[in-house]
């Protein structure tokens, strides 16, 4: 939860890199398509280049910031993380709470996927009509889109 950028529509996001933390420079790289998502962290990573491994973080969080999870690029839940005053929740509510906040981590998570295949999709010149069409109703792929429209319909 240290450091994550704020992204429109209220919802957090991180990518945290070995690479970038640790002074690497790469060439053009799909990825910048998630430049959104980068972390300003300036943590650095002590390993051989060799040794270093770019991973997708996706937080999302609740407006009171009681409950954050954190999803990896595939939609699957690392984390869920709880400030203390969550003791002060029911149970049923802070189950609602948690359930809702992982959701939004995991669409997150995979709406970046959508952003990354897009951008793969245009460079190898599908229109794109086509792309979007491919991505939600093949894949599931939500949008950014999708998942600003989500969380307004969550936390309104």
């Amino acid at each position: 939860m240290d450091d994550d950028t704020q992204f429109d529509g209220g919802w957090t996001s991180s990518l945290q890199s070995a690479s970038d933390q640790s002074g690497g420079t790469d060439d053009i790289d799909i990825f910048d398509a998630l430049d959104v998502y980068r972390s300003t962290s300036a943590n650095p990573v002590a390993a051989d280049d060799d040794q270093l491994v770019t991973t997708l973080l996706f937080t999302a969080r609740n407006p009171e910031r009681t409950v954050s999870a954190v999803a990896l690029m595939n939609g699957r839940i690392l984390r869920v993380n709880l400030a203390r005053n969550v003791v002060q929740m029911n149970e049923n509510d802070l189950c609602a709470e948690i359930t809702s906040v992982a959701e939004l981590a995991r669409m997150q998570a995979r709406a970046a996927q959508h952003v990354v295949i897009a951008e793969l999709m245009r460079r190898r010149g599908q229109g794109s009509a086509a792309i979007q069409s491919f991505l939600w109703r093949e894949l599931g792929l939500p949008t950014t889109e999708m998942v600003a429209t989500r969380h307004a319909e969550l936390f309104a």
